[in-house]
C-alpha cells in the first residue's frame, strides 16, 4: 500500500528532523547512543535504517510528564 497525502508529509518531515538529531514531537536534541537517537523529554526513540523509520521506547531515557505527549492524548480522548 502506496501512502499518499498529508500522512506522506508527515512522515517525511518527522524522518528529516531525527536525521537532523531533534525530536519530531519534542523539537529538543535527540540523545544519542546503542544505534538509536532518544528523545529525554517524551522518551521516544528512533532508528533511521536505509528506508525504515522504526519508533520505540528507550528504557534509559522513560518519558517523563511530557508536556508535548499530554497536548496530544489529550487531543485523542
Amino acid at each position: 500500500m502506496a501512502l499518499t497525502g498529508r500522512f506522506t508529509e508527515q512522515a517525511a518531515k518527522a524522518i528529516v528532523d531525527v536525521a537532523e538529531g531533534f525530536c519530531p514531537l519534542c523539537r529538543v536534541q535527540l540523545v544519542v547512543h546503542d544505534g538509536r537517537a532518544c528523545c529525554p523529554c517524551g522518551g521516544c526513540s528512533y532508528r533511521l535504517d536505509g528506508q525504515r523509520f522504526e519508533m520505540t521506547t528507550c528504557a534509559q531515557h522513560p518519558a517523563f510528564r511530557c508536556e508535548h505527549w499530554l497536548k496530544v492524548w489529550s487531543r485523542s480522548s
